[in-house]
């Protein structure tokens, strides 16, 4: 082989891995309420705060230390009611194109079983529309989950559940991960993870509006009150052990676009403080 052709093939590899290595990234937000309180996350509007609790309401422990946060929809009351439903937000983060959240969902055995009831949301209250919601069907036998975003104003293709489920008293873990495509380029990726298996993932997208950034994580949102889709007075779900990866930060181990990334010693101390990095 000649020499320039042997020195070319060694070049294309380090070029092909460069191209496909994943980007640095560290821990920049997390909780698992171990300081007995939700001071880190901020009230939701007018709605009261979820509680730290060392157990549920029926009886089940955190999914690790001592305590963990439980939120509550209260179908008893107007939903202009500050006790409709608890929730904690958390406004912002350091990101500059990629960020995954983890956090680990329990709901509790009071939940009544109608549709409705939306968990988690990413919604940036820009006016701009993108959003992310999951939204369990409470009323199906098996409890299937539903996932939905909306990417530069565009209604994106729902997954619904295909037997996962999340509804059904055990501690599941959710992971969802958004890389905002480039200025002009579709080439942006969401997706989404439920006990570690890929349920959603919707590639080269317009993953954000023009001038528009993702914010606003919501612990617990609206039950939509739909004819049939009434519920109760207690409604509990158990939140533990909150992560936030991005790659405004360094020093964790894995990756976020496989959910595989986890916090290190140095991880939290190289996430830079504020919002947003773009």
């Amino acid at each position: 082989m000649p020499r320039a052709q042997r020195l070319a093939a060694p070049a294309a590899v380090l070029l092909s891995l460069l191209s496909t290595a994943a980007l640095p990234a560290g821990l920049v937000f997390s909780d698992g309420f171990e300081d007995g309180t939700a001071n880190k996350w901020q009230q939701y509007d007018n709605h009261d705060n979820c509680a730290v609790v060392e157990r549920s309401v029926d009886g089940v422990a955190p999914h690790s230390g001592r305590y963990m946060l439980e939120c509550n929809w209260n179908g008893a009351v107007p939903w202009t009611d500050s006790a409709s439903y608890q929730s904690v937000e958390l406004p912002t983060w350091p990101y500059q194109r990629e960020f995954l959240v983890r956090a680990w969902v329990r709901f509790t055995r009071d939940v009544t079983r109608h549709a409705g009831s939306k968990i988690f949301r990413l919604f940036p209250n820009s006016g701009k529309m993108d959003s992310f919601t999951i939204q369990p069907d409470m009323s199906a036998a098996d409890t299937p989950i539903q996932f939905s975003w909306i990417l530069n104003h565009k209604q994106m293709p729902s997954f619904w559940g295909n037997g996962h489920t999340i509804g059904d008293g055990k501690w599941h873990r959710l992971e969802v991960y958004v890389a905002e495509n480039r200025s002009g380029a579709s080439d942006g990726t969401v997706r989404v993870w439920l006990d570690g298996a890929l349920l959603q993932e919707l590639v080269n997208e317009v993953t954000i509006a023009p001038g528009d950034h993702w914010s606003n994580l919501h612990l617990m949102s609206n039950w939509t009150s739909n004819p049939g889709w009434d519920h109760g007075a207690n409604n509990h779900v158990d939140w533990d052990d909150i992560e936030l990866f991005s790659d405004a930060a360094t020093g964790a181990g894995g990756q976020m676009r496989n959910a595989t990334i986890s916090a290190t010693a140095s991880s939290a101390a190289t996430a830079p403080a504020g919002g947003p990095v773009h």
